[in-house]
């Protein structure tokens, strides 16, 4: 291949990359204003929200309820301020919120970029008052030697179990493995437990 069509071929690969990444934004709306509507929850904090794909979706879809994104890039948080959803500028391992500020706090494969993830995790569970919904990618050491741009910290399943183990260590919530949508490899939904 000459650098034309290698430049063609990397603008195709990104396009169908945001392709995906916009059908998985949009499932994941459908999927959190049904688990909203469902618990009668009124607030939604997104950690890693991106360029808040899924807030506006659900902001569409649902404009009642309190939707607010999170992200460590400032550029990202531009978009979501356009729609009028509220975007702060945080690190997801020291959230500026007060504990307990959130309904539903989602985190969608953001986890497994931070530095300290274990420390993420805590922040999600500090700041959610009735249910987390954590979304992680499961892939094998290759995918990562192979892509180290993408600056991932693999992680085992029983690795995330771990951290939410003591993310969680007064058991306020209790855990489930699901499969909500067709994109994932691990998602784990956490609704507190009454007391």
């Amino acid at each position: 291949m000459d650098a034309g069509e290698i430049e063609i071929q990397k603008q195709f690969n990104e396009r169908c990359e945001e392709s995906v990444y916009r059908a998985l934004a949009r499932e994941r709306g459908n999927m959190l204003v049904q688990l909203v509507a469902n618990a009668e929850l009124e607030s939604i904090l997104d950690i890693g929200a991106r360029h808040g794909d899924t807030l506006i979706h659900i902001h569409d879809m649902a404009p009642m309820l309190r939707l607010t994104g999170v992200d460590i890039v400032p550029s990202f948080l531009d978009e979501i301020r356009e729609s009028g959803i509220e975007a702060v500028e945080a690190d997801a391992a020291d959230l500026p919120f007060p504990d307990q500020s959130f309904d539903l706090v989602f985190c969608s494969h953001t986890l497994e970029h931070c530095l300290d993830s274990q420390k993420a995790m805590e922040e999600c569970f500090r700041v959610a008052k009735n249910a987390v919904l954590l979304v992680v990618p499961i892939e094998d050491q290759k995918h990562f030697d192979e892509n180290p741009s993408h600056h991932f910290h693999a992680k085992h399943p029983a690795d995330w179990w771990e951290m939410y183990i003591k993310a969680d260590s007064k058991r306020a919530f209790l855990p489930t493995l699901c499969r909500l949508t067709q994109y994932a490899d691990v998602e784990m939904l956490f609704m507190r437990v009454p007391e």
